[in-house]
C-alpha cells in the first residue's frame, strides 16, 4: 500500500521543512562562527610554528657568527679530484692555483753487490769526489735557486745571430734541466750549459746573442740573464750567480743537505765572550727582533675580551709599542688585564685564565699594528685558553743572524749579516772586526765553521736602543 509524505501543510500550504531548517541554522549560527573562529586560529598558530622555526635557523646562523674561525675558514675546490685532492685551513690565500703534474711517484732502490766483509778490497775503477763548493747541477729545483726564493715561471725570449727567435717557456718546469732541454731544443742557434753556479748560453755559429723578457716579465733576470748578462756580441752570455744565501735560506739546505746540527738547548757557540743560543725555546729575555725567523714583530695596541664567572664580557687594551723582550710582553698583558696569565711554553705563548677556568671565553685581536697575529695569540676561544703559534723557529740563515745579533750579552759591538756574493777583497778586509779577528768558540761540533764563514762579524755604532723590525704580513 503506497504512503505519501510532504513538508507543505495540506491546510496552510507552509513549508515546514524549510521553516525548520532555517530556523535549526540560525540557532547554530554561533557554533557556525565558533568554529570559523577556531579554524583561523589554528591557521595562524601554523603561521606562528613556521615563523619560530625560521627564527630557530636564523638564530642558529647568527651564533655560527660569534666564532671566528667561521669567518677564517675557506672553501677550496679541484678541478679534477680525481689527480688531485685539496683542503684548506684558516691560513690558506684565497686565490686560484694551478699544478702540473711532473711525475708520478715510483719506488726506486739502488743496491751495491754483496761484500764478504767490510774490509773486503773494492774491485779496480772511478771512485768521484763532489767538490763541496755550492754549485748548481742540472737537477737543482728552480726552487731552491737564488736563495730559495725561486724563480717567476714565465717564458723568456732567445734571439741568435741570424735574427732567428725562439720563445722559451718555463711554465711548469721544476728543474734546471727541464729549462736546459727546452732551449736546447728550440729552434734557434744557441746551446745551454750549467758552469759552475750559473747557466751559460752560447751562440752555435759564433753569432751575437741576446736574451730578453717576454712581457714584462722576470723569468729571464730570475735565470741569472738580467742586465749585463743578457747581450754578447761574441755569441757567449754567462748568467749570474743562481746559488746565493739568504734569509730565507733553510739551515737544512746548508752543507750539501747535510745541514747544521744545533743544541736542544743551551749555548751553541760564543763570539767574543757572549753566548749564542739556536734552540726554539722562549724566554723573558728573548728579544723579540728574533721572533718570527728574524721578521720581528710589527708591535701596537691589542684588545683582550675576558668574562667573568657571571658571563659578563670585559674588554681592556694593552699598549705593547716600544716593548723589546718576551718577558716585557708577558708583563704588559697581565698587569693590563686582570685575571690573565701567560705562559712561555716551547716557542710559543700560551694565554690562559690564573684560576685555570676552561669555560669561559677569552679573544685576543689587535687594534694597530700585528703584535697579537706577530706573537701568534690572536684568536678568540670559548675554553678559556689560547695556545699560541709557534714564534721562535730557528731553521733559516735569517734566524741564525737575528740570534747573534740579538743574544743575551751582545751590545751591538757585533753584528752578523749575510755574506755578499763574491765580494771584492777590500770589501771583505772592510768587514772584519778591527783588531784582532773575533774569537768564536762552537759548543755544537757541526755548527762552527760551516755557519760563521758564511756570515760577516763587524763592529757596529747601532745605539742601544734599537728599534723591532716589523713584520711583513699578507
Amino acid at each position: 500500500m503506497g504512503t505519501i509524505s510532504s513538508g507543505v501543510g495540506l491546510i496552510s500550504g507552509l513549508d515546514f521543512n524549510r521553516m525548520i531548517e532555517q530556523l535549526i541554522a540560525i540557532e547554530a549560527g554561533p557554533r557556525d562562527r565558533l568554529l570559523t573562529r577556531i579554524s583561523n586560529i589554528d591557521a595562524q598558530r601554523t603561521a606562528y610554528l613556521d615563523i619560530s622555526a625560521r627564527i630557530s635557523a636564523l638564530m642558529s646562523h647568527v651564533n655560527l657568527m660569534r666564532n671566528r674561525s667561521v669567518f677564517l675558514s675557506n672553501t677550496v675546490s679541484s678541478s679534477n679530484p680525481e689527480a688531485l685532492n685539496v683542503t684548506a685551513n684558516s691560513d690558506a690565500v684565497p686565490g686560484s692555483y694551478s699544478f702540473i703534474v711532473k711525475s708520478l711517484a715510483t719506488t726506486h732502490q739502488l743496491v751495491s753487490r754483496g761484500f764478504a766483509s767490510p774490509d773486503a778490497q773494492l774491485d779496480p775503477g772511478e771512485v768521484f769526489i763532489e767538490s763541496a763548493q755550492a754549485r748548481v747541477n742540472a737537477q737543482t729545483k728552480l726552487d731552491e735557486l737564488n736563495g730559495f726564493s725561486g724563480i717567476h715561471r714565465g717564458s723568456f725570449e732567445i734571439i741568435d745571430g741570424d735574427g732567428s727567435s725562439a720563445t722559451i717557456n718555463i711554465s711548469d718546469a721544476v728543474t734546471l734541466a727541464d729549462v736546459i732541454d727546452r732551449i736546447n731544443a728550440a729552434d734557434v742557434n744557441g746551446r745551454a750549459e750549467v758552469h759552475g753556479d750559473r747557466i751559460v748560453l752560447t751562440e752555435t755559429n759564433g753569432g751575437a746573442l741576446r736574451v730578453r723578457e717576454v712581457n714584462g716579465g722576470h723569468t729571464a733576470e730570475d735565470l741569472g740573464f738580467g742586465p749585463g748578462h743578457s747581450y754578447d756580441a761574441g755569441g757567449r752570455i754567462e748568467g749570474g750567480n743562481l746559488v746565493a744565501l739568504a734569509n730565507s735560506t733553510p739551515l737544512a739546505a746548508l752543507n750539501d743537505w747535510n745541514g747544521v746540527r744545533l743544541q736542544r738547548s743551551g749555548t751553541d757557540f760564543s763570539i767574543n765572550g757572549f753566548e749564542v743560543e739556536l734552540s726554539e725555546i722562549i724566554r723573558p729575555d728573548t728579544r723579540l727582533e728574533r721572533l718570527n725567523r728574524g721578521r720581528g714583530v710589527d708591535l701596537g695596541r691589542v684588545r683582550i675580551t675576558t668574562e667573568d664567572s657571571l658571563g659578563l664580557e670585559r674588554s681592556s687594551e694593552v699598549d705593547l709599542s716600544g716593548l723589546s723582550t718576551v718577558g716585557e710582553i708577558k708583563a704588559a698583558i697581565e698587569g693590563g688585564v686582570e685575571g690573565l696569565s701567560v705562559t712561555l711554553t716551547d716557542n710559543r705563548l700560551v694565554i690562559n685564565y690564573s684560576d685555570s677556568s676552561t669555560d669561559r671565553k677569552l679573544k685576543v685581536e689587535d687594534l694597530t699594528g700585528h703584535a697579537a697575529r706577530g706573537l701568534g695569540i690572536d684568536g678568540d676561544t670559548e675554553f678559556g685558553k689560547i695556545n699560541g703559534d709557534g714564534i721562535l723557529n730557528v731553521d733559516t740563515l735569517g734566524a741564525v743572524i737575528a740570534a747573534i745579533n740579538y743574544a743575551t750579552g751582545n751590545d751591538g759591538s757585533v753584528t752578523a749579516s749575510k755574506v755578499p756574493d763574491n765580494p771584492p777583497s777590500a770589501e771583505r778586509t772592510s768587514n772584519l772586526p778591527m783588531g784582532a779577528p773575533a774569537s768564536i768558540t762552537s759548543q755544537s761540533p757541526a755548527i762552527a765553521a760551516p755557519l760563521v764563514t758564511s756570515i760577516v762579524l763587524s763592529p757596529s755604532a747601532r745605539s742601544s736602543e734599537r728599534s723591532v723590525p716589523s713584520v711583513p704580513w699578507v
